[in-house]
């Protein structure tokens, strides 16, 4: 709901005071990020306490850096830990 309100901010449909209170501070913060204004000024980029965090995961490589081997046989890809290991050399993208 924040990024509908952002973007309806940002268009001018709607101003910030008219966001529902407890979405207030995650619109001013989507409004941040993307450097749009409201109300006539840039939204001011701080740290809010709901700082979203990317769950996205990156998924397994098209082939080993390391070694060149191609392919969902040769590298094996744990979603849970996001961590890739090749079955031909070893190499993973785990960060020590």
């Amino acid at each position: 709901m924040a990024k509908i309100y952002a973007e309806l901010v940002h268009k001018g449909l709607r101003t910030i005071e008219s966001v529902p209170k407890n979405l207030v501070s995650e619109v001013k913060l989507i409004l941040a990020e993307n450097g749009w204004e409201y109300d006539g000024e840039t939204a001011p980029l701080k740290t809010s306490k709901k700082t979203r965090k990317s769950t996205k995961k990156s998924g397994p490589p098209d082939s080993c850096p390391n070694c060149g081997a191609k392919g969902s046989t040769s590298i094996e890809w744990n979603p849970n830990t996001d961590i890739s290991v090749c079955q031909k050399c070893g190499w993973t993208n785990k960060q020590d």
